[in-house]
C-alpha cells in the first residue's frame, strides 16, 4: 500500500472512529437526560401525592381541633361540677366522663409520599432548598412532636379513666364512690391536670404552631 492509500485509509478509520465515538456519547447523554426527565417526573407525581396527604391531614386537622375544643368546654363543667359535689348532676356528670373516655380525637399525619421521596433520593430533584427545608421541618419535627405528644396524650388519658375514675365514679349506677371532700377534690385536681397539661395544650399547639405551619408548605407544594 503506498503513503497515499495508505493515508486515506488512516483518514478513513479515524473519521468512522470519531463517527462510532460521537454517536456512543450522544446516545449516553440522551439516556441520561431521559432518565434525568424521568425522575423529575417521577420526584413531581410523589409531590403531587405529598400534597394530596397534606391536605387531607389539613382537613382532618379541622375536625380534631373541633373534638378537642368541645372537650375543652366538658373538662370545664366536669372539674366545676366537682367544686360542688352536694348538688353534683349526676346524670350531666356521668354523661360527660363518659365524652371525656371515650371522645379523644388526636392527628396521626400521613408520611408515605415524603417517606418514599426520601428513600429514592427525589428532594434533590425539586431543586427548591426552602421548600425542602420546610419539608423537612414539618414532617421529622413538627409531625414527629405532634405524633409523641398525641400518643403521650393517649396515654394518659387512657391511665387515668381506667384507674382513677373507677376508684370515684361507678359509671354503671352513674353515682359518686365517695362523700369524702377530700378525695373528690383529688379526683377534681387531677382532672384539672388532664385539662391543661394535655387537651389545652394540644389546642394550642394545633391552632398556634401546627396549622400555620401546615398552610405554609400547602402554599409553597
Amino acid at each position: 500500500m503506498n503513503t497515499k492509500a495508505f493515508k486515506q485509509a488512516a483518514r478513513r478509520i479515524a473519521i468512522e472512529t470519531a463517527i462510532i465515538i460521537a454517536s456512543v456519547f450522544v446516545a449516553v447523554t440522551l439516556e441520561s437526560e431521559w432518565q434525568e426527565r424521568q425522575r423529575q417526573a417521577d420526584a413531581r407525581a410523589a409531590l403531587g401525592q405529598l400534597l394530596a396527604e397534606l391536605r387531607q391531614d389539613r382537613a382532618e386537622l379541622e375536625g380534631v381541633l373541633a373534638e378537642q375544643n368541645d372537650l375543652d368546654a366538658v373538662y370545664r363543667r366536669t372539674i366545676a361540677w366537682l367544686g360542688e359535689p352536694e348538688i353534683l348532676p349526676v346524670g350531666d356528670f356521668g354523661k360527660a366522663i363518659e365524652t371525656l373516655a371515650y371522645s379523644n380525637r388526636t392527628m396521626f399525619p400521613r408520611r408515605a409520599a415524603w417517606t418514599t421521596m426520601v428513600a429514592s433520593g427525589e428532594l434533590t430533584l425539586l431543586e427548591n432548598p426552602d421548600l425542602v427545608t420546610r419539608l423537612g421541618n414539618l414532617y421529622e419535627n413538627l409531625n414527629a412532636r405532634l405524633l409523641a405528644n398525641g400518643l403521650a396524650y393517649d396515654d394518659q388519658l387512657f391511665t387515668e379513666m381506667r384507674e382513677r375514675v373507677p376508684a370515684i365514679w361507678d359509671i354503671n349506677e352513674r353515682r359518686l364512690l365517695t362523700g369524702d371532700n377530700r378525695e373528690i377534690a383529688e379526683f377534681r385536681g387531677r382532672l384539672r391536670i388532664l385539662h391543661h397539661t394535655w387537651n389545652q395544650w394540644y389546642i394550642e399547639f394545633l391552632s398556634a404552631t401546627y396549622l400555620p405551619q401546615l398552610d405554609s408548605v400547602i402554599s409553597v407544594v
